[in-house]
């Protein structure tokens, strides 16, 4: 079936997804070669950032929210973001509105209460998201608030974060990006337009680690990681950190949905090894199979490690899969933790459209779930802290964390 033509719409709603892309990202592909210096920054403890949902009282902002998920749990944005680009570290011109309104969206994110961070506009119950835009019906009441646990740098653990408790306005952002962008490849091709024009070296440096790759179907197949990989290659862009990969596709049946998330869906390899005796020297181990350990779960005669399999290419992992929800014309997420690489946190800033989808799920789940809630992947989002050690030069010399949770 041929994709429907993009329509014009009076408001920043999205409209569905077109095979209409921007070429803003083709032209960010210069890199620098000169390996940073990260130092000791390798050995940092895992961590996990604050997680935050968003407002959305309108049903008019979720393409933005789930853009900013998508840049928050992103191990590569969100170190040069805070090394460079915070309003504490950078005061941009009044024309980078964007970048004022990524500023001010970040701050109110990650503050950790209200009693720190006096933000007025914080603090709004979840019951406000009731998607009365689509006519639904009241949501149930709210359960209990969840927890994330953020280990301090001395290893203790400070007390637990409030999860969802209260969100987070977008109105930032949305006055930012204006009316009639919709759709959140634009609105990620917008935003690394006006880097690439800052005056803040950061600032073009980061908008160059970025490359925006368009997919659609092909010979009748779905789209696949590995096309997009070539296409990478075509492209000679296979060294940029940040790639993202816009599906512009077909409304597909619930069994398409199904099939789409188990292509696009995170990677990961779990297996139990015995913490002793040690394994013979002839068998290979887990770690030797896949070298980027993330995680050994000790405190018992077998230890899970779960480790983490790139998803695109040699390095590149999935930071945030997109979903679609056509009949609504709604934005969903799932953002990968990093902390427990077979898990992803779901974010949607309308849950009543969702109603019984769990807040985190296991990446194999994903699939089913997208069939259930006609979910249909329309972006992914990954990175590479390898490449990022590469690129990373000059004014964006950035310390990363190998292996830091973005979840």
């Amino acid at each position: 079936p041929a994709t429907p033509p993009r329509q014009a719409i009076p408001c920043p709603r999205p409209s569905p997804p077109t095979g209409r892309h921007s070429g803003v990202g083709r032209c960010r592909r210069s890199l620098a070669r000169r390996r940073s210096s990260v130092g000791n920054a390798v050995a940092q403890s895992r961590r996990s950032f604050v997680h935050r949902d968003f407002e959305n009282p309108e049903a008019e902002t979720c393409w933005l929210s789930c853009l900013f998920q998508s840049l928050w749990h992103s191990v590569v944005f969100h170190t040069a973001f805070e090394e460079h680009l915070v309003s504490a570290k950078f005061e941009p011109d009044e024309e980078e509105r964007i970048l004022v309104a990524l500023q001010q969206t970040w701050e109110e994110y990650k503050a950790d209460d209200l009693g720190d961070a006096q933000l007025p506009r914080l603090g709004k119950l979840q019951a406000q998201n009731n998607c009365q835009s689509v006519g639904s019906a009241p949501p149930p009441a709210a359960s209990p608030v969840e927890t994330v646990v953020v280990p301090a740098a001395n290893g203790a653990s400070p007390p637990p974060r409030p999860f969802g408790e209260r969100l987070v306005p977008a109105d930032d952002l949305a006055d930012a990006f204006g009316e009639g962008y919709g759709d959140m490849s634009e609105a990620l091709a917008l935003m690394q337009d006006e880097l690439s024009q800052s005056e803040n070296p950061a600032a073009v440096r980061l908008a160059e680690l970025m490359v925006l790759l368009p997919l659609s179907l092909h010979e009748g197949s779905w789209p696949s990681p590995e096309q997009a990989w070539r296409l990478a290659e075509e492209w000679h862009v296979t060294g940029s950190p940040l790639i993202a990969v816009d599906l512009s596709l077909p409304r597909p049946d619930g069994e398409g949905n199904r099939q789409l998330a188990t292509l696009w869906r995170a990677a990961v390899a779990t297996a139990a090894r015995p913490s002793s005796p040690a394994a013979p020297m002839d068998a290979p181990s887990v770690a030797d199979a896949f070298p980027h350990l993330s995680a050994v779960a000790a405190g018992s005669d077998v230890a899970t490690v779960t480790t983490s399999i790139p998803d695109l290419g040699p390095s590149h992992q999935l930071v945030s899969l997109v979903c679609y929800m056509w009949a609504m014309q709604h934005y969903v997420a799932f953002c990968r933790r990093q902390s427990d690489l077979t898990k992803c946190i779901f974010f949607n800033d309308l849950p009543d459209l969702t109603r019984g989808a769990p807040r985190e799920v296991l990446w194999s789940e994903v699939p089913e779930l997208c069939s259930a809630h006609a979910l249909t992947p329309r972006l992914a989002f990954y990175e590479s802290i390898p490449s990022a050690e590469s690129a990373a030069a000059g004014d964006l010399a950035v310390s990363l964390p190998r292996g830091a949770a973005g979840a």
